[in-house]
């Protein structure tokens, strides 16, 4: 995605020619890339997060874990609920195979409508893992 930017930024400005549809591949490439590492992101633990609140308000261990699964429950609805609403958005732009317009090339935006779909499910996933480790790993 870096290179194709690079290299569309670069023609602009020496030969005042782009690559055609590159920042609509760009705009499909970095919503694929974001979805996909949701799941990721939260199964290393490196989502934002208020540290100030939870060490120094919430000393014990036990309401901590409490907080956090009540924050995974919201986040397992949250993700829920935009899957759903995503799945009709989804066959929609399938079905009428919807792409940008304005651009010299046809590029298709349902296989970036299709790694919301994905990326939810594999984020609603990890979310379940990490509620049910809370209280199956050692208690402290």
């Amino acid at each position: 995605m870096v290179l194709l930017v690079v290299v569309d930024v670069f023609l602009r400005h020496t030969m005042q020619a782009a690559i055609p549809g590159g920042i609509a591949f760009s705009q499909i490439i970095l919503a694929i890339v974001v979805f996909f590492a949701l799941g990721q992101a939260q199964a290393k633990k490196e989502h934002i997060r208020v540290e100030i609140f939870v060490d120094k308000l919430l000393p014990s261990k036990k309401i901590r874990r409490y907080l956090d699964l009540v924050v995974y429950l919201v986040a397992i609805i949250f993700f829920a609920i935009i899957f759903w609403e995503s799945i009709e958005a989804f066959k929609v732009s399938y079905n009428i195979k919807e792409y940008y317009g304005g651009a010299q090339i046809r590029v298709p935006i349902y296989p970036a409508r299709g790694a919301l779909l994905v990326g939810c499910v594999i984020i609603i996933g990890q979310f379940i893992k990490d509620s049910i480790q809370l209280f199956t790993k050692n208690k402290e």
